[in-house]
């Protein structure tokens, strides 16, 4: 088992991380909201299946 600092460090160092990683998740989820806003139309199902497949609707582009 830790000892009570060791597992006090490892739960800080995680949330530290956490808190990175929640925030980058952040600028992106409003960058895309920001993009899709002016047009209306996209919705966020549309987003996320052009992120997933990117050159598919390439693809279906042209």
């Amino acid at each position: 088992m830790f000892e009570g600092g060791e597992l006090g460090s490892r739960i800080t160092k995680m949330i530290g991380y956490g808190k990175i990683r929640g925030l980058i998740l952040l600028i992106f989820a409003g960058l895309f909201v920001l993009l899709a806003l002016p047009g209306g139309r996209i919705s966020a199902q549309e987003l996320i299946d052009t992120t997933d497949a990117g050159s598919e609707v390439e693809d279906e582009k042209q």
